[in-house]
């Protein structure tokens, strides 16, 4: 049975968390008025670099700590309701429903492909709601899931060119799909107003 924070997860988890804060912090400190409410976005992406290796290394999620998330922050955005105003910043209702919207569609995902997306993905997607909401959401897995193909498209390609008699194999090529979800996540939070000004102008 395999440790949930065995040594090589956590020692790229940390490695990666540091880049990672060090290149949105300036972006977020500039775009969100209240400091914790900065720290909590930032300890929300971190966690999800955390669960990306961890599907990276594992090819799956790691339910406890995962489930943790969805009871903490879900509680969090329901108490937003009787909070101070600047809370609404990243707590709201909307974020509940943006996490059962979410789950619900990676439920659906889960039946139309008969299972070969990973049924750690409804988990993530009640994630992404609670973190990004209805919208942000929407866009998140968008460039999750064209991120995810294009690079699963060009590596089967480049596996094709060198394995060509396995060519058939290589088109089956399986990637973890966390990693891609949470650069759509990042993607929302650096770039997600712009993009909406372009979508709906």
């Amino acid at each position: 049975m395999k440790s949930y924070f065995g040594n090589k997860t956590l020692w790229l988890s940390f490695i990666a968390s540091a880049v990672m804060f060090l290149f949105v912090n300036h972006h977020l400190f500039t775009k969100i008025s209240s400091n914790l409410v900065n720290y909590i976005v930032i300890f929300q992406l971190l966690f999800l670099v955390f669960l990306s290796i961890y599907d990276i290394i594992y090819y799956e999620i790691n339910d406890a700590l995962a489930v943790t998330f969805i009871v903490f922050f879900g509680t969090l955005n329901f108490l937003s309701l009787f909070l101070p105003a600047n809370f609404g910043e990243t707590f709201s209702y909307q974020n509940i429903l943006g996490a059962i919207i979410y789950s619900l569609f990676f439920v659906l995902l889960i039946i139309l492909t008969k299972g070969k997306v990973g049924g750690g993905e409804i988990r993530v997607g009640a994630i992404i709601g609670l973190i990004c909401g209805i919208y942000g959401g929407y866009l998140a897995i968008l460039v999750g899931f064209i991120l995810g193909a294009t690079f699963g498209i060009f590596l089967s390609v480049f596996k094709s060119l060198m394995d060509k008699s396995n060519f058939r194999n290589n088109l089956k090529t399986r990637l973890p799909l966390i990693p891609f979800l949470s650069t759509g996540v990042l993607i929302y939070f650096l770039y997600g107003e712009k993009i909406k000004s372009l979508v709906f102008p």
